[in-house]
């Protein structure tokens, strides 16, 4: 049962196995898989870092939800239609919404699972996925936007 959870995760990524972000835990599986070297526990760490970075995506999209019912945000467009939109607005619009998450860190609990249990993996695609979906809407609907509601909503739903 682990080895096709493993395999069916490792499946899902397909050419995605080989990006830099996704290295880490696909080693991990293989070396699991293949049960050779590491830990005794590796496949149940790799399966629970599976399952962790599955719930941040929940997370995220939850949250996202959550702040179009608060009206905080309008547009729940799809990511690669945001990334486009921003596409020439990094500077302006991008930077300053990810410096504001930055500060202390506060966005730090999407892209780190637990130390103990877990591969040692960072993990962006959440992040990344709700930085994009707000400076998305913080673009296209300035008078609308309040970046300081917004950060506060957000760290109030991840608390």
């Amino acid at each position: 049962m682990k080895d096709a959870v493993i395999s069916s995760y490792l499946e899902d990524l397909g050419p995605l196995k080989s990006a830099i972000g996704n290295s880490v835990l696909v080693t991990a599986s293989q070396i699991a898989l293949e049960g050779r070297l590491g830990p005794s526990d590796l496949k149940d760490q790799v399966i629970a870092t599976i399952s962790w970075q599955a719930t941040q995506m929940q997370r995220v999209g939850q949250l996202l939800e959550h702040l179009a019912q608060q009206r905080l945000v309008t547009d729940l467009v799809d990511v690669e239609i945001a990334k486009q939109a921003l596409a020439d607005h990094g500077e302006h619009i991008v930077e300053p919404l990810v410096e504001r998450f930055m500060e202390g860190d506060k966005l730090r609990c999407l892209e780190n699972p637990p130390a103990k249990g877990h591969v040692g993996v960072h993990f962006d695609e959440a992040n990344s996925w709700l930085v994009n979906i707000l400076a998305y809407n913080w673009l296209m609907y300035p008078h609308d936007f309040d970046l300081d509601r917004v950060v506060k909503e957000v760290l109030r739903f991840l608390a």
